[in-house]
């Protein structure tokens, strides 16, 4: 019985081998695996040691990955662990193995490229530097700043031995332009060398400085803007089409009284008689009695002139085009309303025959019809209406011209007698 148990045993254990291996083949077959590529994953640092700190930026590695089809769906990068191992590490630029992990079993790792990476490794170093303010831009005129004021006064830089070593102070940029009131503001601080260049990959102990600098009046200043004169009548059909001033404003400086009664400074007189093109004058400012000019400076005021538009209404008799020989035609209406717009100095010296009006009869065969008239103007003119918008226009055949007939008149003939018959 025995005998027949242990006959019976390996042929079961080799039916289910042999039908794990069939299952294995054709699940091959119907989701094979597929190797591929991923080109940049990053490497992290394990173990690193407390009184070390990595001074160069680690290359991403690129890993070649196996995995059945139909798993490539869900993979990505962050699948993938790329570390180096650090706990035996010294100081000194020196290759550490590469190792990847994949948090998805279905996937295996087939190679890692490069296999070795290289690793600077610096002792941590600490020092205290001083805070010290640049300043950015200059102050409005008539406004001066006291001497800043830092909090914290000096603050810890942390990071590879070499770079805290080049360390000189940590820096604060302050705008002052346009400010007129005194800084109470917190700025972020930015580690430099001694040539006033910044330091990259070291910390601060605190990146915050509250710099605090008082902004004091000298005297009373004002922004005012600035407004030309202008003088005379421009030329019949125009306008004044834009008005351009540079500079369009001043700072003026005078006691706070006078200061604060002027809303706007004039210029001297642009003269405007008969203008009938762009003008561009260069005029003085003329400040009041108690007032000055911080910067005296000269205005050019840029005046642009252009023509009125507007529209006129002009009679014309409309003519016939397009019209064969063998047709005559008669327009019934004996003229159209053309509405013309454009420049007034143009529209003023236009007549009925400056527009001439036609009716195309072309292809129309004799009878009544309904034609649109065209008006034909000038490229600086448009034409907005013609009324009516169609006119009646009649087409008929001209009769043939008869034809004079010449009749043959027969020549007389001279009458003879005949001769008389013999008597009997």
């Amino acid at each position: 019985m025995f005998a027949v148990l242990r006959r019976n045993l390996a042929w079961a254990i080799l039916a289910i081998a042999l039908s794990v291996a069939l299952w294995g083949v054709i699940t091959t077959q119907q989701n094979p695996d597929v190797l591929d590529v991923f080109q940049a994953v990053p490497v992290e640092v394990r173990n690193l040691p407390a009184d070390l700190t990595v001074r160069n930026d680690l290359r991403p590695v690129r890993v070649t990955v196996s995995a059945p089809r139909d798993v490539w769906q869900e993979l990505r990068p962050a699948k993938f662990l790329a570390t180096i191992d650090l706990a035996r590490v010294g100081p000194g630029l020196q290759e550490v193995p590469v190792v990847v992990q994949t948090i998805d079993a279905r996937a295996r790792v087939e190679d890692v490229t490069p296999a070795k990476t290289l690793v600077h490794l610096e002792p941590i170093r600490r020092k205290d530097v001083t805070t010290r303010i640049r300043i950015v831009g200059e102050l409005p005129p008539g406004y001066r700043a006291g001497p800043p004021k830092l909090t914290p006064e000096t603050i810890m830089v942390t990071g590879p031995q070499s770079l805290v070593e080049q360390t000189a102070s940590a820096i604060v940029d302050v705008d002052l332009i346009g400010v007129t009131t005194s800084v109470s503001q917190v700025y972020k601080a930015q580690v430099v060398d001694s040539r006033s260049e910044r330091i990259e990959r070291v910390t601060l102990g605190a990146e915050n400085v509250l710099v605090e600098i008082r902004v004091e009046q000298e005297r009373s200043f004002k922004i005012v803007p600035i407004a030309p004169r202008l003088a005379g009548t421009i030329a019949p059909g125009y306008q004044v089409a834009g008005l351009r001033i540079d500079p369009a404003t001043t700072t003026i400086e005078g006691d706070a009284r006078t200061v604060e009664g002027v809303d706007a400074l004039q210029t001297a007189v642009v003269d405007l008689t008969d203008v009938a093109r762009d003008v561009s004058a260069t005029v003085a400012i003329l400040p009041p009695d108690g007032i000055r000019l911080t910067r005296p400076q000269p205005v050019v005021v840029q005046i642009s002139v252009a023509p009125i538009e507007s529209t006129i209404a002009l009679d014309v008799a409309p003519t016939v085009a397009g019209l064969p020989t063998r047709l005559r035609a008669t327009i019934i209406q004996a003229t159209v309303r053309v509405s013309v717009t454009g420049p007034m100095p143009i529209l003023a010296g236009l007549t009925p025959a400056s527009v001439p009006v036609t009716v195309n009869v072309a292809g129309l065969e004799p009878g009544l019809h309904q034609v649109r008239p065209a008006a034909q103007v000038m490229s600086a003119l448009g034409v907005s209406q013609i009324a009516p918008d169609r006119v009646d226009v009649r087409i008929s055949l001209i009769p043939p011209t008869p034809t004079a007939v010449v009749e043959d008149t027969p020549t007389p003939q001279a009458f003879t007698p005949a001769p008389p018959l013999p008597r009997p």
